[in-house]
């Protein structure tokens, strides 16, 4: 995360509870995309939890890596909405892709075909932003008093 950065003359800081609030929330909203996809195709992740696990793995791992690297959960950004929008579509992208490409491996379940990247960027931000734009809000909000 941007505030578990390494500053020039310490160690690393520890997150603060609002980045770890993002991070969880985006998480839950990445989790929750990923299982309405595997219902849309017949899948019901409650009854295959291993099959789910393996389809969001590549996906979460990616975000974890790039999200903190991109500062989205930066004290700077996250209160932000003509920064955040953009910054989160291109990290979603960013991840979208790197997932993908983990994906179309043989270790995992599924295949990464050009339409499903470009339903994967869409529909996978209409879950992310409105998330960030409310949390945005609610720390706007919350930081103000």
């Amino acid at each position: 995360m941007a505030d578990a950065t390494r500053t020039r003359l310490g160690p690393p800081r520890v997150p603060r509870p609002a980045a770890l609030a993002a991070a969880a929330g985006d998480v839950t909203a990445i989790s929750a995309f990923l299982g309405v996809g595997l219902l849309a195709h017949a899948i019901n992740p409650l009854a295959f939890p291993r099959h789910a696990a393996l389809t969001a793995l590549p996906f979460l791992l990616a975000w974890a890596v790039v999200a903190p690297l991109s500062g989205v959960y930066g004290r700077e950004i996250r209160g932000d909405l003509r920064a955040l929008v953009p910054r989160v579509t291109v990290v979603w992208t960013v991840t979208s892709l790197l997932g993908a490409g983990l994906r179309a491996t043989p270790m995992l379940p599924g295949d990464s075909p050009p339409t499903f990247l470009l339903v994967n960027v869409g529909i996978g931000l209409a879950f992310l932003l409105p998330w960030r734009l409310a949390f945005a809000v609610g720390i706007r909000r919350f930081e103000a008093k």
